[in-house]
């Protein structure tokens, strides 16, 4: 087996993977769940009539964080999959029986970090994600790469 592909991500497929390798949910929930345990009572507070400074501060800025927390990183992964997308440049991945290689790089299969997004399977080279989406690789080579994704 030998294939050499060449693609260009599209938009969606650059956000799907930056969704999924840029961001810690435990993280996030655990932040979101501290900010909302102080924030709603003192929310309350301010609903009730309750007008100092601190009790205000905390029932406005705290959910308000919760919230930002989960679409700042949206709204970013959004703009930087336009303009990777808009630069529009080509990526070209061989593979044989024994390696995957991406530019300068060589990976024997067994050594390759894969993962599995939507319809895309991540590779892990030198620090980056290498996204290779479903559309551009055969059927035989796709199954190859979910096993080792599962492996």
């Amino acid at each position: 087996m030998s294939d050499t592909v060449t693609y260009t991500l599209t938009e969606a497929e650059l956000f799907s993977a930056l969704w999924h390798t840029r961001r810690s949910n435990g993280r996030l929930i655990v932040q979101t769940v501290l900010l909302l345990v102080l924030g709603v009572p003192a929310l309350v507070g301010v609903l009730g009539g309750k007008r100092d400074a601190a009790t205000l501060l905390c029932g406005t800025v705290l959910p308000l964080l919760a919230v930002l927390q989960w679409v700042w990183p949206w709204a970013e992964f959004r703009r930087e999959a336009r303009m990777s997308a808009a630069q529009n440049t080509p990526l070209t991945l061989t593979f044989t029986a024994e390696t995957l290689t991406v530019a300068n790089e060589t990976v024997a299969w067994q050594n390759a970090v894969l993962r599995r997004v939507n319809d895309c399977v991540l590779w892990r080279v030198d620090g980056q994600w290498i996204v290779i989406p479903r559309r551009a690789v055969s059927d035989a080579l796709w199954e190859t790469l979910l096993k080792e994704a599962e492996a």
